[in-house]
């Protein structure tokens, strides 16, 4: 085992989390992970999952639009100006 790897586990053990290393996959720069994509640059969102966001139709009644804003919410740090939109349509 690398020592990186030997670190890894000393540290998961010491956090009191358990990996299953055969389950484990080793040396990747991406890993979608929860709808995101975490890499060395950082969190993105998933490029698939925002493309189907992009063709929702806007809803027409209070439960649609309270799904609607609840399924933007989980992309909210990636949309530009969020809040804005989203109190706009908590006010309608």
């Amino acid at each position: 085992m690398c020592t990186k790897l030997e670190r890894l586990m000393d540290a998961c053990e010491k956090w009191g989390l358990s990996i299953s290393l055969p389950k484990s996959v080793f040396g990747l720069s991406r890993v979608d992970y929860l709808g995101h994509s975490v890499s060395a640059e950082g969190v993105k969102a998933n490029p698939k999952n925002l493309e189907e966001l992009k063709h929702l139709t806007f809803p027409r009644t209070l439960k649609g639009i309270q799904s609607f804003l609840g399924s933007l919410n989980f992309y909210h740090k990636f949309i530009e100006h969020f809040a804005v939109y989203a109190a706009a349509l908590y006010e309608s």
